[in-house]
């Protein structure tokens, strides 16, 4: 099975990997030519597009990707931790923590 003909296409792959693969198709670019920008949460999930998919693009830039969810979001002095809390949850309270950190 190759990932273009995967059961879950198209639902889960990453938005990145998903516009690649209309480029390619539609004949504007191919992957020796394609480079991916990826910001924030965004550098994340190209960061999953690039393990998904190795040769989809000949170069990938992840600018600050969201990596450390569960180091960041326990640290109270990083600027945006408390106004995500409501998203992602307080991993500090135990419920919350194990499963912010898989546990």
């Amino acid at each position: 099975m190759t990932l273009l003909n995967h059961p879950c296409l198209p639902a889960c792959l990453p938005l990145h990997l998903h516009i690649s693969l209309f480029l390619y198709r539609e004949r504007f670019t191919s992957s020796s030519r394609l480079g991916l920008w990826g910001r924030s949460a965004g550098g994340l999930t190209l960061g999953a597009t690039i393990n998904m998919q190795p040769g989809v693009a000949a170069a990938a830039v992840l600018d600050v990707p969201f990596l450390d969810v569960l180091g960041d979001m326990s640290d109270p002095e990083l600027p945006l931790t408390i106004k995500e809390r409501g998203e992602w949850g307080d991993p500090l309270a135990s419920k919350v923590g194990g499963w912010v950190g898989g546990g």
